[in-house]
């Protein structure tokens, strides 16, 4: 869905209307998501505003469904994927990005000297291991917070001849279990990180 909005001026603006509502709530309104699949800065940038515009996203895939034919595949899809595990995930995944990301342009800045990189590597692996493997994402402010706040409203939908529901109250979906599950993953993301750093960086220590 990300892509049909990046690539396509039509739903662009249709999830531009959807949004107006929520800028409102957190900021400026985004009509671009600047899903480039070439450049990672950009392509960090979806994950991030999926979080923020979480209703706008299922909203528009409402509007593909009613629209039909080949747009209504792709509003399907993305209603039947979305749940609760996976909007926590993304969150997750979003305060990930966000730290690649300053790293990166730490790297990208041309004051930046050669004596400064292991300490900058260094800050950015640690904040990854606070994050996910310390748990405090969960706790401080950033993007996943925000998506548990958000979830404790419910969102629902009709699908056909069933109501889907996405969210509402701690009892009624498995939060305990699902940040479980999705810092698990959050943790071998991080060791994953871990090793590709020590490869790229072969004299970090």
């Amino acid at each position: 869905v990300t892509q049909r909005i990046h690539n396509s001026h039509q739903w662009g603006q249709v999830f531009k209307q959807y949004a107006d509502d929520i800028e409102k709530k957190i900021g400026p309104q985004v009509s671009s998501l600047k899903a480039a699949k070439h450049k990672h800065e950009s392509f960090a940038k979806p994950k991030c505003r999926f979080v923020l515009y979480f209703e706008a996203f299922i909203a528009l895939a409402m509007h593909m469904v009613r629209k039909g034919g080949e747009y209504a595949k792709y509003g399907t899809s993305f209603l039947r994927y979305i749940n609760e595990e996976v909007a926590v995930q993304a969150a997750m995944l979003a305060d990930a990005s966000s730290e690649g990301v300053q790293f990166i342009r730490k790297m990208d800045e041309e004051e930046t000297d050669l004596s400064e990189v292991n300490c900058a590597l260094g800050d950015y692996l640690l904040k990854l291991e606070t994050l996910f493997v310390h748990e405090q994402c969960v706790h401080i402010t950033g993007y996943t917070p925000f998506m548990l706040q958000r979830l404790e409203t419910p969102f629902q939908w009709r699908s056909g001849s069933t109501v889907k529901v996405v969210g509402g109250a701690a009892e009624t979906w498995d939060k305990a279990g699902v940040i479980k599950r999705c810092l698990q993953r959050m943790r071998a993301y991080t060791k994953v990180t871990v090793h590709v750093s020590k490869a790229e960086f072969p004299d970090f220590d």
